[in-house]
């Protein structure tokens, strides 16, 4: 009896928001939103799918990442988030700012894996989407940067 008299005085108290248990869950939303996907049109000859995932940016937003290769050359796209920002230790220095496929693109390369020669990148903003979901960025290794810029003009998102 002392036992459970000890257990009510710890449990909450109507009417008292202050008194709610520990642990109790907290309200969140009804439920997650995704980035729209996104692909290659045309893909590049060889090339097919390799990897894709949605990735949690928080707030309930999942972001789209899709990786494609062709054994050698692994080209992969992301939306709704920066994966630049996870390659910071890369050294990326800026290529060139340009259109490609009918976006201003930023081109950016780093040559620490020289043997397989640079790392390429490009980020920009797709325009009409969702504001959590507009920025794209794009990876390339093992790619020339006449194929590298083929596929970001290939990228298609929606």
């Amino acid at each position: 009896m002392l036992a459970l008299s000890a257990l009510l005085a710890c449990t909450a108290v109507p009417g008292r928001e202050d008194s709610a248990p520990a642990g109790s869950p907290s309200a969140r939303p009804a439920g997650y939103r995704s980035c729209p996907t996104a692909y290659l049109r045309p893909v590049p000859p060889g090339f097919r799918v390799l990897d894709r995932q949605t990735v949690n940016r928080g707030d309930n937003l999942m972001g789209i990442h899709v990786e494609y290769g062709d054994g050698t050359a692994v080209f992969s796209v992301d939306v709704g988030f920066d994966r630049l920002d996870a390659l910071e230790d890369v050294d990326f220095q800026t290529y060139g700012i340009g259109v490609l496929g009918g976006r201003r693109v930023e081109v950016v390369r780093s040559t620490v894996f020289a043997a397989g020669g640079p790392l390429w990148g490009a980020s920009w903003t797709e325009k009409g989407a969702d504001p959590g979901c507009a920025e794209v960025t794009a990876v390339g290794r093992e790619m020339s940067l006449a194929a590298f810029r083929a596929a970001v003009t290939a990228v298609r998102v929606g």
